[in-house]
């Protein structure tokens, strides 16, 4: 087999499936028995890395995980070396980054810079340390426009040629920690952000739980709720209370779900990704 091997992965989060198909491609790494070496895992979508099963530990050598990152526009921008888990480490040789967060003004800079980086290092604003923004990207991989449409590509970058990426992103024990899509992953309950992609892998631990999906639902008392759309294993069954028991010894009290929707599979779109807008209009048209 080659020495090489690139897993393209396009559904969020990592299915049993996947993890099947994976431990199927894993190339023997010496004469250790049962012992295997990805030279490169290469998964196209955001919360992959932190679903990696436990059981590879002992078994699976991953010399390089390449994070690729943001929307399908400029998805061939890989940005991450792997790091911690539950993170997606620090950028790859070539790529610069930044954590930013907007300060309207009309003239110069419109925005902050919380922190700044590459594959040397992160520099991290005094006072801005573990403080959460907009993640922004620049590099010779990133797009530079959107064909024909002027517009949209003055919108996407700032004016010193940084691309938006529209992610929540912090930056904490030396390493970059994703906590969604600003528009749909940060939900604003009660005065606290919680991240819903935080939630899922979490609740994606419940022995009940093959596929999950946490949205943001508004409220008038709360602001938005935390809820979770919910598939189960076949003979399985699950309450909102005893998803609350099980999630209050993993979650903070504000990220456990107020909502429970079990559904038999969660709609995706082509890409293989959860159109949570979609799924908000679906459950809560009001």
């Amino acid at each position: 087999m080659s020495s090489f091997l690139a897993l393209f992965v396009e559904k969020t989060p990592f299915s049993m499936e996947q993890v099947i198909l994976v431990e199927s491609l894993l190339i023997p790494a010496g004469p250790a028995p049962g012992l295997c070496s990805v030279p490169l895992l290469f998964p196209h979508a955001l919360w992959l890395i932190p679903c990696l099963p436990d059981s590879w530990g002992s078994r699976v050598s991953l010399d390089m995980v390449v994070q690729a990152q943001a929307g399908t526009s400029w998805c061939q921008a890989a940005i991450w070396c792997w790091g911690l888990q539950g993170s997606v480490g620090t950028p790859l040789p070539g790529v610069q980054v930044r954590i930013i967060s907007e300060k309207p003004q009309k003239e110069g800079c419109s925005y902050t810079v919380h922190a700044e980086g590459d594959e040397r290092g992160t520099k991290v604003t005094p006072g801005f340390e573990e403080k959460e923004g907009e993640l922004l990207v620049r590099g010779p991989s990133v797009f530079r426009e959107y064909w024909n449409k002027p517009e949209e590509t003055k919108s996407a970058f700032t004016l010193d040629g940084w691309f938006k990426t529209g992610d929540t992103v912090v930056f904490k024990d030396g390493q970059y920690w994703i906590r969604g899509r600003t528009s749909v992953d940060i939900i604003k309950t009660g005065g606290y952000k919680v991240s819903a992609l935080e939630v899922e892998w979490h609740l994606l631990a419940h022995p009940s739980i093959t596929d999950v999906a946490v949205i943001g639902v508004p409220d008038m008392t709360w602001g938005q709720r935390v809820t979770a759309v919910v598939t189960l294993r076949e003979g399985h069954s699950l309450s909102h209370r005893e998803l609350k028991e099980w999630a209050r010894d993993v979650l903070a009290p504000y990220s456990v779900p107020s909502e429970l929707v079990l559904v038999e599979e969660i709609p995706r779109n082509q890409m293989g990704k959860i159109d949570k807008k979609a799924l908000i209009r679906r459950f809560h048209p009001s």
